[in-house]
């Protein structure tokens, strides 16, 4: 059983890096008090998850989003914006939806791996 996640302070480079296409979303969580971000997701391989710090100027545009199980990532992608980074994500929604755009600015960001 996975329980524990072991973290890793990750650069934009090793973000691009990450196989994101046809994974599950699994938690899309915002901590408002931490200015922080967290998504965790699988594909066929593996689970993984993301921890994005110091998050500002969030826009999320979601069309139609009825049932939660069916959301994939279909896309991310990372730039650079001052001594800001941006991630800009695009989910599918299941079959036969409209795809969902969720793009934010952060500071740093840690990937998880999940232990046994």
């Amino acid at each position: 059983m996975r329980n524990a996640i072991a973290w890793d302070n990750i650069d934009i480079d090793n973000l691009v890096n990450i196989e994101y296409h046809d994974s599950s979303l699994i938690n899309l969580n915002f901590d408002f008090e931490r200015n922080s971000l967290f998504i965790r997701f699988e594909n066929e391989i593996d689970t993984q998850a993301l921890l994005f710090s110091e998050v500002s100027e969030i826009n999320m545009n979601i069309k139609e989003l009825t049932n939660l199980h069916d959301i994939e990532i279909n896309t991310a992608e990372y730039s650079t914006v001052g001594e800001q980074m941006m991630a800009n994500f695009i989910f599918l929604l299941g079959f036969g939806k409209p795809s969902s755009e969720l793009n934010f600015l952060f500071k740093s960001a840690e990937k998880g791996s999940f232990q046994q």
